[in-house]
């Protein structure tokens, strides 16, 4: 009985984490009103349903997120030393996106902190399937509990709700030899039924972790994404905002004198003729109120926790808000950026060991289904092109100018830098006909 309740509880918290993964990429996406609208019900139990009209959410999750998550944003060299294996394998993984799939990891690491990459074999090719720690649960090894025996990757679902014990799940699992189907009762965790185990070949189970930070005594990354709570109070103070800009904007018209059942609404360029009875003591008036409430000073609350948000992960007052005119020069705005690109370096540092273990993957799966032609073993080159602000392009003109003056670069090689996708014969082609046009104009201006 007590190894059940032990169970139970377990199975508990395992699902409040897919919840709190659930919701993530819900204020990731900008979904997620559901969970602000029971927050409002939850803070306004009685007022809640007037405020709910004016529900606002702020994409601050997905602004912050999408800054960050550069490690890819120039993609990553992929190689193995023969000439036609690096071809082969340069298809393969132009086949299965690689570097669109990586980007997106990027992303969700950033979010969620540990992602997951499958290869799988389908439509005969080979695809990457993301795994996100929603839809997914562990058994972990007693003896390390940082490793996994067992991966249940949810493939089916009767209802859209994580916590709802009546839900049934279908799940593919996976451990270091085989893998089968099985249906979950959400409840506890146990297992309905499950399909006879068939081997994968490949060696261990099949997935690439990417982590951004290291788990210590777990599986999944212990923390909350304060990013998420902080969008969570940005969401409910605009909410506020625009209820109480709605009631407390615009002057309200005060009458004095009426009876209590003469009520009229008037529109703004109204004329007003109260009645007047001699036979009462009472004297007809009319005015206006015109609320104070301090909706400058209460934006600007809301806006600086925004930006402060933005700084807690590295990012400038300026680089957040995309405005660059306040740096004097491009090296500053290079500092400006240079604590998110630091963060990136890092990542890039864990994610090597991923790509390696993906690739590997990738290529048994190749040999599996398709030839026998990568060698177990085989080492892989895996390099990152440098991370650097983007300069700025007066600066950069400046130090092209002085280099062509002083013999260390051609008109040839300025051209190709500021556009990458030109060849050197292109190139040569494109500045003879700048010249012969110079040549053909010149006199004209001279004229002028």
């Amino acid at each position: 009985m007590i190894e059940k309740q032990k169970a139970l509880a377990k199975w508990s918290d395992d699902l409040q984490r897919r919840i709190d993964a659930k919701d993530a990429i819900a204020f990731y996406n900008n979904n997620e009103d559901y969970i602000i609208s029971t927050k409002l019900s939850d803070t306004y139990p009685k007022t809640a349903n007037s405020i709910l009209p004016y529900l606002t959410t702020y994409p601050l999750v997905r602004r912050i997120v999408d800054d960050i998550s550069i490690s890819f944003s120039k993609g990553v060299n992929i190689g193995v030393e023969s000439d036609k294996l690096n071809d082969l394998l340069s298809a393969i993984l132009s086949k299965a996106e690689m570097n669109r799939t990586l980007n997106k990891v990027d992303h969700l690491s950033n979010l969620l902190f540990k992602v997951g990459v499958i290869p799988v074999f389908r439509d005969g090719t080979i695809e990457l399937d993301i795994i996100t720690p929603d839809n997914c649960f562990v058994e972990q090894r007693e003896d390390d509990p940082t490793k996994i025996t067992k991966l249940y990757v949810q493939t089916g679902i009767m209802e859209n709700s994580p916590g709802k014990v009546e839900t049934v799940r279908y799940y593919t699992v996976y451990d270091d030899t085989d893998t089968w189907t099985a249906e979950i009762d959400s409840e506890d965790g146990s297992v309905i039924r499950r399909t006879e185990p068939e081997p994968h070949n490949l060696g261990s189970i099949p997935v690439a972790w990417f982590e951004t930070d290291k788990s210590v005594n777990t599986f999944w990354i212990d923390r909350t994404n304060s990013l998420v709570r902080a969008n969570e109070v940005i969401d409910l103070e605009m909410t506020n905002f625009r209820y109480v800009l709605a009631h407390q904007a615009f002057s309200i018209l005060v009458t004095k004198g009426l009876d209590e059942d003469k009520n009229f609404t008037l529109a703004p360029n109204a004329y007003i003729n109260l009645p007047y009875d001699p036979t009462h003591d009472k004297t007809p008036d009319a005015s206006y109120l015109t609320p104070d409430a301090k909706l400058d000073s209460y934006w600007t609350i809301i806006n600086d926790m925004i930006v402060d948000t933005a700084q807690s992960v590295g990012l400038s007052v300026e680089s957040y808000k995309r405005d660059s005119t306040s740096f004097n020069s491009g090296y500053q705005l290079k500092l400006s950026r240079q604590s998110v690109i630091d963060r990136a370096k890092v990542n890039q540092m864990g994610y090597k060991t991923a790509i390696d273990k993906l690739l590997r993957l990738i290529t048994k799966m190749y040999n599996t289904y398709q030839g026998n032609l990568f060698a177990p073993d085989i080492p892989f080159l895996i390099d990152f092109d440098e991370l650097v602000s983007d300069s700025d392009p007066k600066d950069e003109l400046e130090i092209a100018e002085k280099q062509l003056a002083l013999g260390l670069t051609s008109r040839v090689e300025i051209l190709m830098k500021s556009n990458k996708d030109l060849t050197r014969e292109q190139a040569l082609t494109k500045l003879k006909q700048i010249d012969a046009d110079n040549a053909i104009l010149s006199p004209t201006m001279d004229d002028n």
